[in-house]
């Protein structure tokens, strides 16, 4: 019997995608002793010591190249700082989730692979745990989390990708499953609200509505094709549509009595007014503390995971900075930080080149780049699956329109 490893791989990857929403609540709340994603994942590590032996090829993105020189040099930080049991934990978690990244790039790009169903799986996740959670954890008296230990920051930037990659599978859907889309992306959209993460939230409007302007700057200023109209229309026609499907998640937010509920969704109007120490939630105090204690170490920083030590020794308190590019230049240095900028700055080059989902891609950078004003989000899992995500969107615009429902 022929097995088709494309499909035994990509159920592998969709049920993995499947469970990373999950993990969070069953670990925590259900006390599984480990991540239920591990099992699906501890297999694709199989194949892929496997895939490497018989193929005898390892594939290594520049983009991912450039992210894997960051971690080197976290790792040579271990040499002058001053906490180095707490650092090497930092660091495995780091190098954790950027093995298990590659590792998937690596199967992804050696078997063919139905991308449609890997977004749909890690749709399907974030959707169900969120439904469940709402019944589980008596919502909508507080703010929606996935877990009692969680921030509901995490689950916030879960609907984030899961809402990027509806946009992307909107394209190659049928009619019936655009409509089954919509009503996903609608709950989505409610549950993100529901989680009152305003980091997340702003960082999905400012990405999409830049990308939006950028793409129709870019189109406008062209050369004029049928072609091109017809495709300027289909980004009107998306807009539109996105338009009625928040407009509808708002309607049934305000219906069933929820709006009311979410004091920190209103805060956010203090943007446009210029207090932003309430909206960040005294976030800026932190940054200029951090900012103050910047001393002869900015050049190659305190080390990896020393920032809340470095913190602690001045004001007596290990509070995080809450801001990645202060974080990297904490810990990192100038050095880091200048790594990570090229980092972005060459995904955002590869987003830009990207003919296919130039829009998908393109959004995930500029969430990154948000989010990482409001969160260190290079220590955090979550980020590790935008990235993940951005890999699979990536990987699907390279297959032919005739092929991308093959394996499904």
């Amino acid at each position: 019997m022929n097995l088709d490893k494309g499909k035994i791989i990509t159920l592998l990857l969709g049920f993995y995608l499947l469970l990373l929403p999950w993990d969070i609540f069953l670990k925590d709340e259900l006390l599984f002793p480990i991540s239920p994603s591990f099992f699906p994942l501890g297999i694709l590590f199989f194949v892929f010591i496997v895939t490497l032996f018989h193929f005898n090829s390892f594939k290594f993105p520049h983009h991912l190249s450039i992210l894997m020189l960051l971690i080197c040099y976290s790792t040579l930080s271990l040499l002058w700082s001053t906490t180095k049991e707490h650092n090497v934990n930092e660091l495995i978690t780091l190098i954790s989730y950027y093995v298990t990244v590659l590792v998937i790039y690596n199967l992804m790009s050696s078997y063919k692979i139905s991308y449609k169903f890997l977004l749909w799986a890690y749709i399907a996740g974030t959707v169900s745990v969120g439904l469940f959670s709402i019944s589980y954890f008596d919502v909508p008296s507080r703010r929606l989390t996935i877990s009692e230990e969680s921030n509901p920051t995490m689950y916030a930037a879960f609907l984030v990708w899961a809402i990027v990659s509806s946009s992307v599978l909107y394209k190659y859907e049928t009619t019936k499953s655009k409509i089954l889309l919509s009503i996903s992306v609608i709950i989505m959209i409610i549950l993100l609200m529901m989680t009152q993460g305003r980091n997340s939230i702003l960082a999905l409007m400012f990405s999409f509505v830049s990308a939006y302007i950028y793409l129709f700057i870019k189109e406008r200023l062209g050369k004029r094709s049928k072609a091109r109209k017809v495709f300027f229309l289909n980004r009107v026609k998306n807009l539109f549509l996105l338009v009625i499907i928040t407009s509808t998640s708002l309607y049934f937010l305000v219906k069933l009595h929820l709006f009311e509920r979410l004091d920190n969704i209103r805060k956010m109007s203090e943007v446009f007014s210029g207090n932003l120490n309430s909206v960040t939630s005294g976030r800026t105090v932190i940054w200029e503390n951090y900012i103050n204690i910047l001393d002869a170490s900015i050049l190659v920083g305190n080390g990896i995971g020393g920032a809340t030590f470095k913190y602690a020794e001045v004001y007596n308190i290990g509070l995080a900075p809450h801001n990645t590019y202060i974080l990297l230049l904490v810990e990192l240095g100038v050095v880091g930080l200048i790594i990570w900028i090229v980092f972005i700055a060459e995904m955002l080059k590869v987003a830009l080149n990207n003919k296919k989902e130039k829009f998908a891609l393109l959004s995930l950078i500029l969430i990154f780049i948000f989010l990482g004003f409001g969160n260190d989000i290079i220590y955090y899992k979550y980020w590790w699956q935008g990235l993940l995500i951005f890999l699979i969107i990536y990987n699907l615009s390279k297959v032919d329109e005739k092929d991308v429902n093959a394996n499904t």
